[in-house]
């Protein structure tokens, strides 16, 4: 039984859909990243206007930094030295709160001077993908604004630190909804690997005679906190078959380029926990009848039949049908999945979507959902908005995903407010990720990437 979704009525591009084609240069590596993009404002209560170059570079946009390596064999103390230098006092006036990892959801790693485990966080950390910190802070009433500098000693399991420090005139309270409003670190995607650590620390420039804070701002207060990052393999494999659709003297060919592939890469990297990402495309499909998504979807089916195909690769048959737009929504599964995923479903992982006269996604987030379909999982709905599938547990309001969001691909940040990308209708709608979805598709793609290894 195939399962559709509903396509509300045809509006032009949304400005992020268009913006994401220009963010392409790198190609599909998945550490790369492209130059950066202006979010669209089209909703302002969605996503902030900011980017950044935290997963580029350490620290904010307005911060210097500077970057060391400890090999490993050298010891590593609270008093650790960079380059022989030992390190300036600890800031008075000022305490840190939390520190937040994100590698598209906001997950604390450590809070009120200590570690968070990795059983009570809201989301899990994937190995080789890219990471920033955003640390948090909180002012004394003596506070005088100045300069600080922060210092994170990133610990490998090879016992080798990295360490990183960036300056920044603090002259107010922290906040989450601006990037400018918090502390920024980047760990690159090598050095996100299990059993890493760190600590956090806030330095005056200046020496200074006062006595050192009790509790110094330091998180962990005391030792190193666990990164926590996961061991799993976190891969997923696509196979595209583009369905040249000839028709009543219409011909459509469905031509997927390399920029294309690209742009679905980059979209589907940054919202689902993800290490690695394999887009292939197969050998066109000739369709010379009406485009029927119940017969698309069973040639498709035999497509990866014929190909003998994994259980858990998933099949995509894109079309640009020569009636567009079609009767049938913008995208549709071939049934409803078990999560965690089972290997006898592996024929349905398999969906439809639509290309625009241009041979564009007919919507951009038909991609995700279909994703998060074969994924196992269900829809999300709105009080506007049914759904014929509906994920009775979601726990938050209006399907928004609840957690701050950043990309690793383009800095840009995402408000709590911004629309689950499971959420039904929303073809125009800028969409993300949010801790309770990224579990569920951590989960499955877990899952399934076990089965390929």
């Amino acid at each position: 039984m195939d399962e559709t979704r509903a396509a509300p009525p045809r509006s032009p591009r949304p400005p992020h859909q268009r913006a994401l084609r220009l963010a392409l240069l790198c190609g599909l590596s998945v550490g790369c990243v492209p130059p950066m993009i202006e979010p669209s404002t089209s909703d302002a209560t969605a996503q902030t206007t900011e980017s950044t170059t935290a997963l580029t570079t350490a620290g904010t946009t307005d911060a210097t930094t500077a970057t060391t390596t400890t090999e490993p064999g050298t010891d590593s103390t609270d008093d650790a030295t960079t380059e022989g230098e030992a390190l300036p006092p600890y800031a008075d006036g000022i305490s840190i709160t939390k520190v937040e990892a994100n590698q598209a959801v906001a997950v604390d790693v450590a809070v009120n001077g200590s570690g968070v485990p990795k059983g009570e966080r809201a989301a899990r950390l994937v190995r080789d993908r890219n990471l920033a910190l955003r640390v948090y802070w909180e002012l004394d009433d003596t506070w005088e604004p100045r300069e600080l500098e922060a210092r994170l000693e990133l610990q490998l399991p090879d016992e080798a630190t990295l360490v990183q420090t960036t300056s920044k005139f603090i002259d107010g309270p922290s906040t989450v909804t601006s990037l400018g409003g918090s502390l920024n670190f980047s760990i690159k995607r090598q050095h996100v690997v299990p059993g890493a650590s760190f600590v956090i620390s806030l330095h005056e420039l200046e020496p200074s005679a006062a006595p050192p804070p009790d509790p110094p701002p330091r998180m962990p207060h005391d030792g190193v906190a666990p990164l926590g990052v996961e061991p799993d393999a976190m891969a997923l494999r696509y196979v595209l078959v583009p369905i040249d659709h000839e028709y009543e003297g219409c011909q459509n060919p469905a031509e997927l380029t390399e920029e294309f592939v690209a742009s679905m890469h980059d979209h589907l990297f940054e919202r689902f926990p993800l290490r690695e990402l394999d887009i292939v495309v197969g050998e066109p499909l000739l369709w010379s009848a009406y485009p029927d998504v119940s017969a698309l979807l069973n040639a498709t089916i035999a497509r990866r039949a014929s190909d003998a195909a994994a259980p858990e690769v998933i099949y995509f048959g894109l079309i640009r049908p020569c009636d567009y737009p079609l009767t049938f929504p913008d995208a549709q599964v071939a049934g409803i999945l078990s999560h965690p995923p089972v290997a006898a479903e592996g024929e349905l992982r398999t969906a439809i979507l639509e290309l625009d006269p241009e041979g564009e996604l007919r919507s951009i987030n038909s991609l995700s959902w279909a994703t998060g379909r074969l994924l196992g999982r269900r829809d999300v709905a709105t009080g506007s908005c049914d759904a014929s599938l509906p994920d009775l547990d979601y726990p938050h309001p209006d399907g928004r995903v609840g957690a701050w969001g950043l990309s690793v691909l383009t800095g840009a940040l995402y408000s709590m407010l911004t629309p689950d990308h499971m959420l039904y209708c929303s073809e125009n709608t800028l969409t993300w990720s949010g801790p309770y979805g990224w579990e569920l598709e951590y989960t499955s793609i877990m899952t399934l990437s076990s089965w390929g290894e």
